[in-house]
């Protein structure tokens, strides 16, 4: 049987360089954000462009124990700490749309509890925990927000 060394190759590289990725104990393959002591993936945030304002929508449901221990530890119920690391999250990344004339936000922290076969999320089963909605200041004369 013939072996074709660019299909073994292909199969291989990713296996070999994730391995190797996590052996050398660096940063995951998936970004994060460090907002008040939790790390979340990006892969669990929606931002979008809207008339007038900036969304984002935070799926909360991975990070349940995580939030209940972090709130704990801070003597907090889980629903305050929560909205702290939903404002934080809003301010790291809604803020970069600020410098594009974005002034206006809303946020949500939400619970999808149910996946399809593909892991996308079931919107039937969406829970809503927590809404949030500011504005940023004007800039200041020196252009900056």
């Amino acid at each position: 049987m013939p072996r074709n060394p660019i299909l073994i190759l292909a199969l291989v590289l990713p296996l070999a360089l994730a391995a190797r990725h996590a052996a050398a104990g660096a940063r995951p393959l998936t970004p994060t954000v460090s907002v008040e002591g939790l790390d979340v993936r990006l892969d669990d945030v929606i931002v979008k462009a809207k008339t007038g304002y900036a969304y984002l929508m935070w799926d909360a449901f991975p990070y349940r124990q995580a939030i209940s221990a972090a709130a704990k530890v801070r003597g907090l119920d889980d629903a305050p700490y929560r909205d702290r690391v939903l404002q934080g999250l809003a301010k790291t990344l809604l803020g970069r749309l600020a410098k594009r004339g974005v002034r206006k936000f809303k946020a949500d922290a939400v619970e999808f509890p149910e996946r399809d076969e593909y892991g996308a999320p079931r919107w039937a089963s969406v829970r809503k925990l927590q809404h949030l909605e500011a504005e940023l200041p004007a800039p200041s004369a020196g252009g900056k927000p």
